[in-house]
């Protein structure tokens, strides 16, 4: 499978797991006082996001819009 997260089990058990790290790092990219929690989230976020959407899952979208609210 051309899928991320294969070789490490389902692949929508691995979106899950992508979803909430992208939505923590959002979380704290928004509301984070310092500027290193501030800098380490977004690219925490970016990270999350590339591979949450590199799992081909649409449980991640839907995920991380949900609880992006």
């Amino acid at each position: 499978s051309s899928r991320l997260g294969g070789d490490f089990g389902d692949e929508n058990d691995i979106a899950i797991a992508n979803a909430l790290g992208f939505t923590l790092s959002f979380y704290f990219l928004l509301f984070g006082k310092k500027v290193f929690v501030k800098i380490l989230s977004a690219i925490l976020a970016v990270l999350f996001g590339l591979c949450g959407l590199a799992s081909g899952s649409k449980i991640f979208i839907l995920l991380a819009v949900i609880e992006s609210f």
